[in-house]
């Protein structure tokens, strides 16, 4: 073994090394200032402990230090809680929900006033005075049914009587008048709701929140063609305060001598799969010999490129057993170089691991932890039965459960004739020819289609609905076309609420039987279709058929209405009945139920999904049976599934019910008080039921009766009760008044005695109390009935719903289910708790199954685009691991257990190592580390220096203030070029601020002596999510949504229905943009609340940011009656004289001066820019288009990838120039495949967002490369028709021989699949923006993109190969040549024709920009006025970044001559570095 002292030589050494290269220290702060400390701590311990906040509120003075405002909160917080508030506190992560209580404020016009720091919003008037609050009518107070409720109030107190005076304090807790409004409003809390919000303060006495939560990223940058600008920077490393103070020991003082050595040197290359294997086992051998294991290898990770070659050096006892292990692991368990983390057993995938999810997850397992640990489990054993193993078998499919649960759906029962089959597989003509096999055994090929009824999809629904009409005209027929072996069959259901499905159900009949199918199937879809009623809808469309049986189709059509309901109805009634479908006792607009071959499927969101499940399980389950033997081809193969011994004749909804998922709840204390009915005969109770019902009616006997029946036939339940009346009075002799009367415990034949005594009781005896709130929470209204099963929730169900056989079979359903693997996990973790009396078991059982199940339940994803819930278990516990993990912490006493296998030579290593490392410092985490390294690498994975910004606690000065977070990069190899770059949130729009340095090439050996100080901005915070057509669940693609009273708006693209936008923390509301969406669609749920979040109709109108992991919302929205065929998409386009007129009067306007100013300029370019060369080039290239037109001009640029130095130089020049600009982003969806290198990111940007990049509103756009000098007015560009195409690009030049060897286009796989098409290049074209987003050419482009660059190696030029790859389903219109010159691919004689001129590269001879720059005669005195007025606003001390004021005379730029392996032999290869 090897020590890890420092020697005095090493220190020398890293001493000597710091003098040739800088420090480089990051910082990033918000665009809104900071709020007052004493806020954020409060606030953030009402988020973790509210009944806290009160005390917290009279004892806590403002007024002290921050550090000490910090350490006595924390002390008033329970000890479970405290490292959860330091890691509020370290990562200030309530900062947004105290900003958007100002916003909230200011929007209802109280900005800040010193006068009146703490007041009350009265009838839209600020009442600052206590003194005032007494002479004010309470009864004028808004009620809390008018108010505006958010998630960011405190409520102080809640009376149960209703209605009540609702008061929002806007409250600052550190002037002197707050405990005056506090004291007087408190004293009062019986009489009125009062809830605080945070009052604005002033907010230039803050300055930007610093924050952490953040990483950032050295990228080692490819120098094939250099990019840098020739211009040196001024000295401003020095021009802010040095922050970075952190020692060198701090950095690196757990590395031993030896690779300390390796600090501030050169890079040195590790390659080979032999040198990596070395690598990889030397790393693990040396965090294993570390006294500080994290902190060695987030040390190692974060610094890989420049430690690899000194450790790949090294030698180890025990790399082979290391080697070994992690093989042996790789071959049983886990894929080669995975990542994957486990809390408490729970799954985390990336997304969960930025730093406030991941808080938020560890609040939500604090919780569960400290439920169970009240209920008298430690907190390792509460873990254990988290993740146990009981519990997670019954939540993985088992191979049986295909069988279970299903009902025989053949109509064999009712003697047939009832299900109308749409199609038959064996019989059907489109089913005999070569593709399909007649033989089962073609089930054993994986290609092969078998054309057997093996699969039976059966509707039962109203076809008088347009859901189910939707159902069976729609999406059974793709199923027929498409060629799927589903055989359909439908049965009409007759609704009693609904009079139109008994019409609906007779012409279905009558058109299958007379008519045929596809008549049938014509019929409903034309029905689908309009806003008039059923009826109307139904007589319209038939009287379009033709004459049958000498009958006109109106008599047709009132011979059927008229006849009576016949055999075939009754017998679908029976049949419906016997398969449980009914409606909800007010459900009207009820659409049916679907049976896969008898397993219920629930008409939701999820329905295509679930049938695919069902379709792939079933059909791998007969696959097995063909391949076993046991169904022969002679077999009737449509009821396999049916004649199983598990399934059952008759169906009870309630019971086997078609939704997914089941519903828990945590049983309330309450509950738990009695009285029971308990059985005699039982020796233990695992099971409580608790009847739900209004005990005033007489009709809850029943229910009663059929509980205590089942009780009698099966005594293994306790029986409970939950009064939940429609009206509150409770009359004599009723049976809610006996219920009151009864003891704790009584047996059934006792209760049925007093059941019969009730008309006995005396009048002055109460009923029990009405139900508390968390019945809403059930989804069983007041005076509806139900059941709860140890947590799970049954129900509504009617009076009738439920016979004393469907309790007992509840009983044995749930305990095995649910009931059951609870018990085995207490008894494998906690034998003793299932030896008390019977009563305390049942009621453990119930505490501890309902807090499991529910927790089961809150983590199943929301909606369909969420990865899938994967059960708690601890897979960490099968792999080997003596020779490959380190476990810190203790696990007796941990409230978190982190199993993590983890690859440490991988970029999510460099992150996920320094987090674990934080997570250990709480003292609460439990960390196991296993490595699991890519041995056969050939090359090192890792590219980059990484830090990340993320502590365990806060810090602070020796003044008591917050210490500031800072990302630190000392000891950089200084030879190296880097590109710096922010790794923040998924949910944070940043940019940087401040940057002495070219941030995209970045040589620390070129930099000014001292540190290099960048500083970064959080700007806004994202909101976006999926939306939903509410009837047939696709995205409303196309439709554009804005928010309310903003400019902020969007377009839903059908890529999963996904939208965007983003915003500052505060109060917002979601609305249709103006314009022809709000004619076809109207807004249903702004869906912030969750997938199946409340709707408009129920107030629910706005959503709140209070949050640095910003918002997911889900609206929903529906097409309004006679809009239900249109595409938002297909704008009607404006005929006849309407579109004459307008432009007269528009004419007519400008004339006599009433015009508006137009919204947009009438030139409008799009560009990307990164690094200061680049910018350099846009300012040129800006210059040249104003010079050659008198048109307006408005610039868009891309935000992400611009510098400082450029922005702020940005105003001075629209001014000095005359034209208009506006920064535009948009963030990365976590659903598309991200690019790595910052080069294919630009890329991207340039095709992939154009149809939610730009305002709505703009209909055209210019891209135009930055290296581009433009000749050429650039409106005839705008002006071009491109005769309904969506984008036009100028064809790549053909005209230089010598280039031939690299025209990578002209063979291949490009030449087979141009076929004679132009391949075109993508440094200028010109986007027609209603016609792209009108084809959802966007949405096309990314999902081309998605499929193709899973392939590493496809899309080279991803701008350029992309629209081109594409072209037969996005065309491009073909612009003349001369709009497009570049000296790689054009001849010299065409330059004299260019409209525009383009830097691109050349393969042959890698000239540099620069150099080829200067050969353009106009691009230097372009570049001249941009230095010359540089120099100008510089001396007049209107910008502070100098870096782009420089004047020097432009260098030649390194040339990197052509080598042999640069031939054009070789322009294949070289295809996927060209950037062209």
């Amino acid at each position: 073994m090897r020590g890890v002292a420092i020697s005095l030589a090493a220190l020398l050494v890293t001493a000597s090394a710091s003098t040739h290269a800088s420090a480089v220290n990051v910082q990033l702060q918000t665009e809104w200032a900071e709020p007052p400390y004493c806020q954020t701590a409060l606030e953030a311990a009402y988020r973790l402990h509210p009944d806290a906040f009160e005390s917290l509120l009279e004892r806590i003075s403002c007024s002290d230090t921050p550090e000490d405002i910090y350490s006595r909160i924390r002390a008033q917080l329970p000890q479970t809680k405290r490292s959860l508030f330091d890691m509020h506190m370290a990562l200030r992560s309530t900062t947004p929900a105290i900003v958007a209580s100002y916003s909230i404020a200011a929007d209802e016009g109280f900005a800040y006033d010193p006068q009146c720091p703490n007041f009350i919003n009265y009838q839209g008037r600020r009442v600052c005075d206590a003194n005032e609050l007494d002479t004010l009518d309470q009864l004028a107070w808004p009620g809390s049914d008018t108010t505006f409720d958010t998630p960011i109030d405190h409520v102080i107190s809640q009376p149960t009587i209703f209605p009540t005076p609702r008061i929002i304090h806007y409250a600052d807790p550190a002037a002197s008048d707050f405990s005056v409004f506090y004291r007087f409003f408190k004293s009062r809390k019986n009489e009125l709701e009062y809830v605080i919000r945070w009052a604005p303060t002033s907010a230039e006495a803050s300055q930007p929140l610093k924050l952490a939560g953040w990483g950032v990223k050295m990228d080692l940058k490819k120098r094939e063609y250099l990019s840098h600008d020739d211009r040196a920077s001024s000295d401003l490393g020095a021009a802010e305060n040095d922050i970075g103070d952190t020692k060198w020991e701090d950095e690196y003082g757990s590395l031993p001598e030896d690779l300390q050595e390796a600090l501030g040197g050169s890079l040195v290359d590790v390659e080979g799969s032999a040198n990596i294997k070395k690598l990889s086992t030397n790393l693990i051998a040396q965090v294993l010999d570390s006294q500080n294991q994290l902190q060695t290898l987030t040390t190692i990770t974060q610094n890989l490129p420049l430690l690899a070659h000194k450790l790949s050096q090294s030698t180890f006892d025990q790399t082979e057993q290391i080697s070994n292990e992690v093989h042996s692991n790789q071959e049983k368990y886990i894929q080669s170089g995975q990542n994957a983390v486990w809390l408490n057993g729970r799954r985390l995938y990336d997304s969960d691991f930025e730093p406030f999810t991941l808080l938020r997850q560890l609040e939500i397992d604090n919780g569960l932890v400290s439920s169970i640990t009240k209920l008298g489990f430690s907190k390792a054993d509460a873990i254990r039965l988290l993740n146990h193993r009981a519990l997670y078998a019954t939540q993985v499919a088992r191979p049986d459960a295909v069988t279970e649960g299903l009902v025989d759906a053949s109509d064999r029962s009712e003697d047939g004739g009832v299900i109308r089959w749409m199609n038959n597989l064996e019989k059907d003509k489109q089913y005999k020819n070569r593709i399909w096999s007649p033989y089962l055994r073609g089930l054993l090929s994986p290609l092969g289609k078998v054309a057997r009824n093996y699969l039976n999809g059966i509707l039962v629904v109203d076809l008088s609905n347009k859901q189910a009409i939707e159902m069976l005209s729609t999406n059974v027929r793709a199923f027929i076309d498409r060629g799927i072996p589903v055989r359909w069959g439908v049965v009409p259901y007759t609704n009693a609420l609904n009079r139109d499905s008994l019409k609906a159900a007779k012409l279905f009949y009558s058109l299958v039987d007379r008519r045929g199918v596809e008549a049938c199937l014509d019929f409903f879809a034309e029905v689908s279709v309009g806003s008039a009623t059923f009826s109307e809808r139904a007589e319209t469309a038939y009287l379009n058929l033709s004459a049958v049986n000498g009958l006109t189709p109106q008599e047709d059509f009132d011979s059927i209405m008229d006849s009576s309901d016949g055999i075939a109805l009754h017998k679908a009634q029976k049949f419906a009945s016997r398969l449980g479908v009914s409606p909800g006792e007010h459900e009207a607009d009820f659409a049916g139920e679907m049976f896969m071959n008898g397993r219920p499927v629930h008409f939701g969101d999820d329905m295509i999904l679930s049938l695919q499940e069902h379709i792939s399980a079933q059909t791998d389950a007969l696959t097995k049976a063909v391949f076993s033997g046991e169904v022969d081809e002679r077999d009737d193969v449509s009821l396999y599934f049916y004649d199983k011994p598990s399934t059952i004749k008759r169906r009870n909804k309630y019971l086997q019910s078609s939704q997914k998922d089941n519903q828990f709840i945590q049983i309330p204390s309450s509950l738990l008080d009695g009285p029971f009915i308990t059985p005699e005969t039982s020796n233990g109770l695992d099971v409580t039921f608790w009847l739900i019902s209004d005990f005033n009616k007489p009709e809850s006997l029943e229910l009663i009766k059929h509980a205590l029946s089942g009780m009698i036939i099966s005594p293994t339940f306790r029986l409970g009760f939950v009064h939940n009346p429609s009206e509150l009075e409770t009359p004599t002799g009723s049976i809610n008044q006996m219920l009151q009367l009864l003891p704790d415990k009584i047996s059934p034949l006792e209760f049925l005695e007093a059941l019969q005594d009730r008309g006995e009781i005396a009048d002055d005896v109460d009923g029990m109390n009405a139900a508390e709130s968390w019945i809403g929470g059930t989804g069983i209204e007041p005076g509806e009935s139900g059941l709860i099963i140890n947590g799970r929730v049954v129900g509504p169900i009617p009076p009738d719903g439920l016979t004393e056989e469907d309790y007992v079979q509840l009983f044995q359903y749930d305990h095995a289910q649910r009931v059951l693997p609870v018990v085995k996990a207490v008894e494998e973790t906690a034998p003793h708790r299932l030896q008390a009396d019977p009563d305390d078991v049942a009621t453990l059982l119930a505490k501890l199954g309902s807090l499991l199940w529910t927790n089961v339940q809150n983590e199943q994803p929301q909606g369909i685009y969420e990865p899938p819930h994967t059960p708690r278990a601890r897979v960490w516990n099968r792999l080997d691991t003596k020779h490959t993990s380190i476990h810190i912490g203790k696990e007796s006493t941990a409230q978190y257990a982190f199993d993590v296998v983890l690859d440490p030579l991988s970029e999510q290593g460099q992150k996920l190592s320094k987090i674990l490392s934080v997570l250990a410092e709480t003292g609460d985490a439990h960390v196991r580390v296993a490595f699991n390294p890519d041995m056969s690498a050939e090359t090192l994975p890792i590219n980059r220096f990484y830090r990340y910004a993320i502590d365990s606690k806060p810090a602070f000065d020796r003044d008591g203030k917050p210490a500031d977070q800072t990302a630190r990069f000392v000891q950089m190899p200084s030879d190296a070029l880097f590109t710096l770059e922010l790794d923040p949130p998924q949910s944070w729009i940043t940019r940087p601020i401040y940057a002495p340095v070219d941030l995209d090439n970045l040589n620390l050996a070129m930099t000014s002596p001292g540190d290099v100080n960048v500083a970064f901005q959080l700007d806004k915070i994202v909101v976006d999510g999926h939306a939903r057509d509410s009837r047939t669940s696709l995205p409303p693609r196309g439709l554009q949504v804005s928010l309310k009273d903003s400019n902020i708006d969007t377009q839903i693209v059908a890529n999963l229905g996904y939208l965007q936008m983003a915003v500052t923390p505060g109060a917002w509301s979601l609305e249709i943009r103006e314009g022809y969406g709000r004619q076809v669609y109207a807004l249903e749920s702004i869906g912030s609340e969750g997938w199946n979040s409340p709707t408009v109709a129920d107030g629910v109108t706005s959503f709140v940011v209070d949050s640095f992991e910003g918002i997911k919302l889900f609206p929903r929205f529906a097409k309004r009656q006679g809009m239900e065929a249109a595409d938002v998409l297909a704008e009607p386009r404006e005929t006849g004289l309407i579109p004459y007129v307008k432009k007269s009067v528009s004419s007519l306007a400008k004339l006599v001066g009433l015009a508006k100013e137009p919204e947009h300029a009438d030139i409008n370019i799009f560009t990307v820019a990164s690094g200061l060369l680049y910018e350099r080039f846009a300012s040129i290239m800006i210059l040249s288009v104003l010079k050659h037109t008198d048109h307006s001009v408005k610039f868009w640029f891309i935000e992400n990838f611009l510098s400082p130095s450029f922005i702020e130089l940005l105003p001075h020049m629209a001014k000095e120039y005359g034209f208009k600009y506006e920064l535009v982003t948009y963030k990365w969806p976590s659903w598309l495949r991200p690019q790595k290198e910052r080069q294919r990111m630009l890329w991207a940007y340039k095709i992939l967002f154009l149809d939610v990049l730009f305002p709505m509103s703009l209909d055209k756009v210019i891209f135009v490369d930055a290296d581009n000098i433009v000749r050429t007015d650039l409106k005839k560009l705008i002006d071009v028709d491109l005769h309904g195409r969506a984008y036009g690009y100028p064809p790549i030049g053909m005209d230089r021989e010598e280039m031939d060897g690299y025209r990578f286009w002209t063979k291949g796989y490009w030449k087979d699949y141009l076929r004679g098409r132009n391949y075109h290049i993508s440094a200028l074209y010109v986007v027609d923006l209603k016609r792209f987003r009108q084809i959802a050419a966007g949405d096309r482009l990314r999902g081309q993109y998605q499929g193709l660059s899973a392939d590493p190696g496809s899309l080279a030029n991803l701008d350029q190969d992309l629209p081109n790859n594409f072209q037969t389903e996005v065309p491009i219109f073909t612009l003349d040549k001369s709009w497009l010159w570049c000296q790689t691919w054009n001849s010299d004689e065409s330059l004299a024709h260019a409209k525009t001129i383009d830097l691109c590269n050349n393969p042959m001879t890698k000239e540099p920009k620069l150099e080829r720059a200067r050969k353009i005669p106009e691009w230097t005195d372009y570049d001249n006025d941009i230095q010359h007025f540089s120099d100008r606003i510089a001396k007049e001390h209107l910008v502070n970044s100098l870096i782009v004021t420089e004047t020097e005379e432009l260098a030649q730029g390194p040339k990197v001559a052509a080598s042999d392996g640069d031939s054009a032999d070789h322009a294949e290869d070289h295809h996927t570095k060209d950037e062209l």
